[in-house]
């Protein structure tokens, strides 16, 4: 239903720096109640990772897929607009572990979950 882009992103790790960007699709299904949703989402895509000043880091893209919970409020403001709060919990289906060429030991591993606050103006066009 939706794409997305997310990148690069960078984190520090063991004394050097590890980057990350996302390009992937959403399918999601919401269920709405006046004003409230709850929905689910899968994303799917290729996640490309690599590192700065880790020695024998390699970088890679890899087959990325994501799981997520995601609450949301519209809340009215003027005519069509409103105010959307939105919380979301992601699990990755797939994790990333940046691993050193010689001795096999990982300078990075991605968390097990993940979680985004929002908040936004939406208008509906009705």
């Amino acid at each position: 239903e939706t794409g997305v882009f997310h990148g690069p992103g960078s984190s520090p790790a063991s004394g050097g720096t590890v980057t990350a960007s996302l390009i992937a699709g959403s399918f999601d299904g919401c269920a709405h109640y006046r004003i409230a949703a709850a929905c689910a989402v899968l994303t799917a895509g290729a996640l490309y990772s690599s590192s700065e000043g880790l020695m024998n880091a390699i970088a890679s893209t890899t087959a990325h897929a994501t799981l997520s919970a995601k609450a949301l409020a519209d809340v009215p403001l003027s005519g069509p607009w409103s105010l959307r709060v939105q919380v979301e919990l992601a699990v990755p289906l797939t994790r990333i572990q940046l691993i050193d060429s010689t001795s096999r030991e990982p300078y990075w591993i991605s968390p097990p979950v993940g979680g985004r606050a929002a908040l936004g103006v939406v208008m509906a066009i009705e």
